[in-house]
């Protein structure tokens, strides 16, 4: 009992470090870029082995609430890397995702169709199928626009609801802090997802941070196993 009690304590711990990082350095994060740039690597490495980090950035896009997640991984960025463009395997190690199509891939991007259980209400499943476009610029970022034209003419940089995947070498290369920033709209997911969120809007950010928090321990997950 004593050491489930201690252990519930170290992760509150834990936790209230994390918020107080995330609050400390965020001031000082310069216009576009992203809240985490602004750390201290050595703080930065510290933060995230202490377990995962989860937050709204705000300074990125101007009027724009992205959710963020951070972690720490045991594994060097080529193997991350690899681990986040094995699409076969995320219906294995992401369950809301039911099944990837790979339309097409090279070396500078990936066009892939998705389809993903978005979340139940009540009786109503809210589920998505969508195409992105992964855009390849290795060996640290991977940056996610629509697969349509519109996204295609803006380009990666322009593209407001763009997702990305930053890597950073940790420990001498032999680790990563991986990053994952996300913003999307539950209201593509038809009238039920556009009925929930003008009803309660601070849903659609609980999800984004749930997403990031997801994709990032998968990615974690698969990199340090080796599989």
């Amino acid at each position: 009992m004593l050491k489930k009690k201690s252990n519930e304590i170290s992760a509150v711990k834990r936790l209230l470090f994390a918020v107080a990082a995330v609050l400390l350095f965020s001031s000082s994060a310069k216009a576009g870029e992203p809240i985490w740039k602004s750390f201290d690597k050595a703080q930065l490495e510290k933060l995230l082995a202490s377990g995962r980090v989860a937050f709204v950035d705000r300074s990125r896009r101007s009027g724009k609430e992205l959710g963020v997640a951070g972690v720490y991984i045991k594994a060097p960025p080529e193997k991350v890397w690899a681990a986040i463009t094995d699409f076969s395997a995320y219906p294995k190690i992401i369950p809301q995702i039911t099944d990837v199509k790979v339309l097409e891939k090279n070396s500078k991007f990936a066009r892939v169709k998705f389809s993903m259980f978005l979340i139940k209400l009540g009786p109503v499943k809210i589920q998505s199928d969508y195409s992105q476009k992964w855009l390849y610029e290795k060996p640290d970022r991977i940056t996610i626009v629509s697969d349509d034209k519109k996204a295609e003419k803006q380009g990666a940089g322009e593209d407001a609801n763009a997702t990305v995947w930053e890597l950073v070498p940790a420990n001498k290369g032999a680790a990563t802090l991986l990053f994952y920033t996300t913003i999307s709209d539950l209201r593509d997911g038809g009238i039920a997802g556009r009925y929930m969120v003008d009803r309660q809007p601070t849903i659609q950010i609980g999800f984004d941070l749930a997403n990031a928090l997801t994709q990032t321990a998968a990615i974690k997950k698969k990199a340090e196993s080796g599989k």
